[in-house]
């Protein structure tokens, strides 16, 4: 079912409510441009906003900590249970590398009790990416900028108004939970949503073009015949081994 907000409400009155009694991680614009993912006590108007394309650190970063307290060797310390956490404005790239974790913490020969815990306990409300930056290329391994699984709800701004989907039996309880705010999307919603979604496909798929990223090449069969390049030898002259890249990449 396809769900758009009903008048008199805002989106905004839809997310505050999405947001009741949970964590909050939403994306707020830095004064650089870019989008950082913060956490709050609840969705806050003029404060937070959807973001046009992914925020600067990955989502896997409220799920990995850079550090996390496990417990003490010599003294009994049991983690307290997670809070129940909803996060708004997730890009399908990192969906999509969220999905990689999955596999591996989730459906391997041995499940991760905290990161199974971190999942259960968080909602993902992903969004449509109406904007992108020069150095976007999902369309180059086989995605989109829109999400098309994995989500609990996901929201499509349009300029004719905002489609809302659930994506899970949690996201269709959640968003049955809020019905007074919603009404049905019509065809009209949905044509400008399917449009909007080709015209960003369109533009990020000639900006990775442009960088050599062409949508269907292989780009495994690319990286390997790069083995020798003097590029990673550049890169190499300006490394200090921070470790900074694991925590800022999405996989």
């Amino acid at each position: 079912m396809s769900w758009t907000v009903a008048e008199p409400y805002g989106l905004d009155d839809v997310l505050t409510a999405l947001g009741a009694d949970r964590l909050v991680y939403a994306l707020e614009r830095a004064q650089d441009g870019e989008y950082r993912l913060v956490s709050a006590e609840s969705w806050t108007r003029g404060r937070h906003t959807l973001g046009t394309y992914r925020p600067t650190q990955p989502l896997k970063s409220i799920f990995f900590r850079p550090r996390e307290n496990l417990g003490r060797w010599d003294v009994p310390s049991p983690l307290g249970a997670l809070p129940e956490r909803i996060v708004i404005g997730v890009k399908n790239c990192d969906l999509s590398a969220l999905a990689i974790y999955d596999h591996v913490f989730l459906e391997g020969g041995y499940r991760d009790p905290y990161y199974a815990e971190a999942r259960e306990k968080t909602i993902l409300v992903t969004t449509d990416c109406t904007g992108c930056l020069d150095v976007c290329f999902c369309p180059a391994v086989g995605e989109q900028p829109y999400p098309d699984r994995g989500y609990d709800i996901n929201i499509s701004p349009t300029p004719l108004g905002a489609v809302i989907e659930g994506g899970s039996k949690r996201g269709d309880a959640l968003l049955n939970g809020i019905r007074e705010f919603l009404c049905p999307a019509g065809d009209n919603l949905i044509a400008a949503r399917e449009g909007q979604r080709a015209v960003m496909f369109a533009e990020v798929s000639e900006n990775a073009t442009r960088h050599g990223l062409t949508p269907g090449a292989d780009l495994r069969a690319a990286v390997e015949d790069a083995f020798e390049s003097d590029l990673w030898e550049d890169f190499a002259e300006d490394c200090v081994e921070c470790g900074a890249c694991n925590f800022i990449c999405c996989t």
